[in-house]
């Protein structure tokens, strides 16, 4: 995919999911200037151990047998943060969306019939 079409997709998409952006810049701000609360940053630092080690993260999934496994190829992007090949989503970003799960949901409703097991969820966890 090149530069501007990739840039394009995650315009759209970012769109699409305008609170989980907007609450996790809200997020990134708070953590910067006051603090957050003690659940939300455990809960942010766990998201993020979750998806470091994730094969799907951008990084990992260049050659992640994982990723090649599910889409046929290797994952390759223009785009250098790090970020989740899955949904897209920067990562550093997604992880501070208290509302939002993890990409492989947004993987899964886009793809029936190619699941991929979602490393975590909204929080708190709904019941």
């Amino acid at each position: 995919m090149n530069y501007f079409s990739e840039r394009a997709r995650l315009l759209i998409a970012g769109i699409k999911h305008i609170d989980g952006v907007l609450e996790s810049r809200y997020n990134q701000v708070k953590r910067a200037t006051v603090g957050l609360s003690p659940e939300i940053e455990a809960e942010a630092d766990r998201r993020l151990e979750i998806c470091l080690d994730c094969p799907f993260n951008s990084v990992n999934a260049r050659t992640s047998p994982e990723y090649k496994a599910l889409t046929g190829q290797s994952y390759s992007t223009t785009r250098d943060e790090l970020h989740c090949s899955l949904c897209s989503c920067p990562i550093h970003y997604k992880v501070l969306s208290m509302g939002t799960a993890c990409g492989a949901n947004e993987w899964n409703n886009a793809n029936p019939g190619k699941y991929v097991q979602p490393k975590w969820f909204t929080y708190p966890p709904t019941t």
